[in-house]
């Protein structure tokens, strides 16, 4: 009918699907963990506005966390956490990103799993989470190396 108006149309329509593809892209990148974890197991208090409750920590970054604890939290939940490391207390502002049932293997009742993202962290707190992640992935890697040898 209007062949003239092909040509732009198309070439507006292949512009946006190339810039909607980028944006896809980006969003997948960002969705994916850019910190390394570590599985540390760590006791935890969570302060919630319900009061303290207490478990512990499955794996750990410098920016979340998985925990594992009796009571439920909720998506998008904000809480407290203190995370008692051997040689400190970290206190760490979190949002609760997932929750989830878990049946930890050492244990015979349900659980609740619950990954959590930092929002709030001191950057002593975040240097000493990032050394202990390092130095458990390098202490993973030297014995994983000792089995491999034998």
């Amino acid at each position: 009918m209007f062949p003239e108006l092909y040509l732009p149309v198309g070439y507006i329509v292949l512009v946006s699907l190339l810039l909607l593809k980028d944006e896809y892209r980006t969003w997948k990148m960002n969705k994916k963990r850019l910190d390394a974890r570590a599985e540390i197991t760590w006791p935890v208090t969570v302060e919630t506005i319900s009061g303290p409750f207490y478990g512990e920590t499955k794996n750990i970054s410098a920016t979340g966390a998985f925990l594992v604890c009796r009571q439920p939290l909720y998506r998008g939940e904000f809480v407290r956490l203190i995370i008692k490391a051997p040689s400190r207390s970290l206190e760490v502002d979190a949002e609760i990103i997932w929750s989830t049932r878990y049946i930890p293997s050492h244990k015979d009742f349900p659980h609740n799993g619950i990954g959590v993202r930092f929002k709030r962290v001191s950057g002593k707190s975040r240097s000493f989470l990032a050394l202990a992640v390092h130095d458990r992935l390098n202490a993973d890697k030297r014995s994983q190396a000792q089995i491999l040898e034998r």
